[in-house]
């Protein structure tokens, strides 16, 4: 088994379950964290690009590719489900499924049983200007998706765009649901948008917006901002090379870590004190404290650029590259390499 850089890691909600899903040979790894094994292969995309995620019970995955080809797996017995039309997906905290291709989105609500069902609840012409990133506010029903033009806001139930920020060449997009924030990354930089909904009006505010980095153009990548899941931090690149970190609990302090060319993927472990960081053209996977901006591990230097993922309770970090698929016990100073 071959793993090559730009190969996606998805963890089941569990944390028993990870997915390698190849970018060139067209189909999925799956691993029992717990045993060592590896599952059955999951093949069926004629293309690369492969992207999947995770139903919220771990029971179904989704699997998407150039191809445009969205395919319902069963992770541990190699069933396809069901076969439809897309290029990435995102399940969402309602435990519904969108469905992207280049010019719409469609949402889907799974209902899990001897029998799969599934039920699309709505249709969302896009248009013709590509989306680069998504995400799903799941408090408020509304679905986020960045472009060219800005950044526009849907609710998930009536098919109605609420809100369009104008924003130049926004990349990436996040969502806090503890602050009830939206943070985007464009032309402008790194900005802060608060949402909340007017009842007496019946409709959305969103905003103004808040500053927190002014940003350099240079590497865009729909994975290079992310924020820790317990809302005290958020890692982003200023430019090409340069990490960054704002701290929420100290007053928005930006704390400027160490340089890294081409950072393609930054994440965040769940307490939001480790950055980890991967180019998109280069070597190296390097591990930051985000208080101090010290580099703690330069993990295998002689590798080129490779994708990470924390698992949820922030145990294990995964990473692929060059080198092959390894799993990192984060209490431990060794990494094993399957």
């Amino acid at each position: 088994m071959c793993i090559r850089d730009r190969d996606q890691l998805t963890w089941s909600p569990d944390g028993q379950l990870l997915v390698c899903a190849q970018d060139k040979d067209y189909w999925m790894a799956v691993w029992n964290v717990r045993t060592g094994q590896r599952c059955p292969m999951l093949r069926g995309h004629k293309n690369g690009g492969n992207e999947c995620a995770f139903a919220k019970s771990g029971n179904v995955l989704v699997s998407t590719g150039w191809d445009g080809i969205a395919r319902f797996w069963h992770p541990l017995n190699r069933d396809e489900l069901l076969i439809s039309e897309g290029k990435r997906c995102q399940f969402h905290d309602d435990g519904s499924l969108t469905l992207y291709t280049s010019r719409r989105a469609t949402t889907w609500k799974l209902h899990e049983s001897r029998e799969c069902k599934i039920f699309i609840a709505a249709d969302r012409n896009l248009g013709s200007n590509r989306f680069s990133d998504c995400v799903f506010l799941g408090t408020h029903g509304l679905l986020a998706v960045t472009r060219l033009d800005g950044l526009r806001i849907w609710d998930i139930e009536t098919n109605r765009e609420v809100a369009f920020l104008p924003i130049d060449d926004a990349d990436s997009v996040a969502y806090d649901a503890i602050s009830s924030s939206l943070f985007t990354k464009g032309k402008g930089g790194v900005l802060q948008w608060r949402v909340d909904f007017d009842p007496q009006n019946d409709s959305w505010q969103i905003g103004p917006p808040r500053q927190l980095i002014e940003t350099t153009r240079g590497q865009a990548g729909p994975d290079n901002l992310a924020v820790a899941p317990n809302a005290t931090k958020l890692a982003t690149v200023v430019g090409a090379h340069q990490l960054a970190v704002v701290d929420f609990g100290a007053a928005d302090t930006v704390n400027r870590l160490g340089k890294q060319r081409n950072v393609w993927t930054v994440a965040l472990n769940p307490e939001g004190s480790r950055v980890v960081s991967t180019p998109s053209f280069g070597r190296g996977v390097k591990v930051w404290d985000a208080n101090t901006g010290e580099l703690i591990r330069d993990l295998w230097p002689e590798s080129f650029g490779a994708s990470v993922s924390y698992n949820p309770q922030g145990t294990h970090l995964a990473v692929c590259g060059a080198t092959g698929l390894s799993l990192i016990h984060i209490s431990e100073p060794t990494r094993h390499t399957s």
